[in-house]
């Protein structure tokens, strides 16, 4: 049986969405959120974050870090032991953007595959050996199908290169 004062899938008023931002505002965990306003936990969260990024101006969500402030949230975070939260406020940052940058600082950077951009590849070894393998072709359909080298590629082949190199 439903409860009476459950409110699932009903609209959000702009009085639910006030009480929300004010029981969040007072510290209140999203459970007991969820049971005063009769809605389910994941609907007060989203619901929260998206007044929440609304009401943050764009410019100041996408505003680049300057030296000094990773300076700063370096210092507060591994100095002063600050949460994120803390941080986050303290440098006027989006929730999650300081962890984020210290994150993306602290993790080395990946260079970038061929297949990302585009398949160029400006390498001349690299793109001679790949027109080579373009001219190869498997010599039946059941050797493509199940994945057999291609002619002058397995290790037999390369055996013979070697023994026939030597000799």
């Amino acid at each position: 049986m439903k409860d009476a004062n459950r409110r699932f899938g009903l609209p959000w008023t702009d009085d639910d969405r006030a009480k929300l931002l004010q029981l969040r505002a007072d510290g209140n965990p999203w459970k007991d959120i969820a049971l005063e306003l009769g809605r389910p936990v994941l609907s007060c969260r989203t619901i929260h974050g998206n007044l929440v990024r609304a009401s943050t101006p764009l410019a100041e969500r996408k505003r680049r870090w300057t030296e000094a402030e990773v300076a700063e949230m370096i210092r507060l975070r591994e100095v002063e032991h600050k949460p994120w939260s803390q941080i986050d406020a303290l440098l006027q940052r989006p929730d999650g953007g300081s962890a984020q940058k210290y994150e993306g600082l602290r993790l080395p950077k990946k260079p970038v595959a061929p297949h990302l951009t585009g398949g160029r590849v400006n390498d001349a070894a690299a793109i001679a050996d790949r027109e080579k393998r373009r001219g190869l072709e498997h010599p039946t359909l059941t050797a493509a199908f199940f994945g057999d080298p291609l002619p002058g590629r397995s290790a037999l082949d390369k055996r013979r290169q070697l023994a026939g190199g030597a000799a």
